[in-house]
């Protein structure tokens, strides 16, 4: 990340002005952590697809039919893709609330933080 100085007569909050590129070049790294994020989180969640799919079918089903159709390894990396997802939740909201804060007043900024657990809170119940 590029350090930017204070442009003379900022406002209170002491933004800083950044060209579009290194915008462009913050959100680049940022997507790209994201990604990585979800990656791991993801391949993570294969380990343990085939018991989540288990549970989710035993959900719906009375007997719980082992799941050995066409496509079950399709049906497998979509849970896993579900679970990486739901894993890699508080980084993806940390990169996004870490590349949009700078553009915030003070009190939008309280606001945000105090909204950023809120995900992971709706997460647990379900």
């Amino acid at each position: 990340m590029s350090t930017v100085s204070p442009v003379q007569g900022a406002s209170p909050d002491n933004q800083v002005v950044m060209p579009l590129l290194d915008h462009l070049k913050e959100l680049r790294n940022r997507l790209i952590k994201i990604a990585i994020a979800l990656l791991i989180a993801t391949v993570a969640s294969l380990v343990f697809a085939k018991q989540a799919v288990v549970i989710l079918i035993s959900r719906w089903v009375t007997t719980c039919p082992r799941p050995s159709n066409r496509r079950g390894a399709i049906n497998y990396m979509k849970v896993a893709l579900i679970c990486g997802v739901t894993l890699a939740m508080p980084v993806i909201v940390y990169q996004i609330g870490r590349f949009v804060t700078p553009g915030l007043s003070s009190k939008e900024k309280r606001y945000l933080w105090l909204l950023v657990p809120a995900p992971r809170c709706a997460s647990l119940p379900g």
